[in-house]
């Protein structure tokens, strides 16, 4: 049909089951799937503009990667980039606070008389 299914993902990380709920894994199966990932959101970087694009279908990368000037990526970017995967740890355990503090706020909008 040539229709392309785009998901974003960019809160994926703050999500009950996390990464696992990620539609990645399926991209290889699925040609018309297109899944995005702005990273600048979920490590509070947003300045930075930094995020991604997985999918199999190669005409939509091609596409998507000559509509990017080369000055697409900053060095802040790529400093962080290099930076992140020393703070690993830190990120998950932080995506783990803002999960509690979530469902807290959750339960506590479930007392809200309506």
């Amino acid at each position: 049909m040539g229709c392309t299914l785009v998901v974003d993902e960019s809160f994926i990380d703050f999500a009950a089951a996390g990464a696992a709920e990620s539609l990645e894994r399926d991209i290889a199966e699925h040609h018309n799937l297109a899944v995005m990932k702005s990273m600048s959101k979920a490590y509070g970087i947003c300045g930075i503009r930094i995020g991604y694009l997985l999918t199999s279908n190669e005409a939509l990368a091609s596409s998507m990667r000559d509509g990017l000037h080369i000055w697409n990526l900053n060095g802040f970017a790529e400093e962080f980039l290099r930076l992140s995967p020393g703070y690993r740890q830190d990120f998950a355990e932080s995506c783990e606070v803002v999960g509690a503090e979530r469902d807290a706020f959750f339960e506590a909008l479930e007392t809200v008389p309506v």
